[in-house]
């Protein structure tokens, strides 16, 4: 028997498992929008807006990697194959493009926590021009 063969009943109990953790995804991602929605005071309006936008982009990220694009993996090859709705439609552009730009919240919210703790007068704070033109 070829090692790189997955079998019917295997795929079978991978995307089960994979909409169970899917399921949980979405019941913690629910949890965590809800916090940062209705929970989390009004000062910090500035930081809450891109960890909306993170946690907006980690559930598109879950909702096509786990329902319109499921991947299996084959090891100890470098490969795999899909099966899902978008397999034949879609690359995996759009998942490094959800990934980016996920990376470049991650990478504002730094910058906006940075900019909030360091004192007026410092060479590092950002002035209104480079403000509005970073934001």
């Amino acid at each position: 028997m070829n090692t790189y063969y997955i079998s019917v009943d295997l795929q079978r109990s991978l995307s089960i498992f994979v909409k169970i953790i899917f399921a949980l995804s979405t019941v913690l991602s629910g949890l965590t929008f809800f916090c940062l929605v209705k929970v989390s005071d009004a000062t910090r309006s500035g930081l809450r807006k891109y960890l909306i936008y993170i946690q907006c982009l980690a559930y598109l990220h879950d909702v096509y990697l786990e329902i319109l694009y499921k991947g299996f993996p084959l090891f100890p090859m470098l490969g795999g194959y899909c099966y899902g709705l978008l397999c034949h439609w879609a690359s995996q552009a759009i998942v490094i493009l959800i990934m980016g730009n996920m990376g470049a919240a991650i990478v504002m919210c730094i910058i906006y926590r940075h900019q909030s703790i360091i004192p007026p007068n410092s060479p590092l704070k950002f002035n209104t021009v480079s403000y509005y033109f970073v934001y």
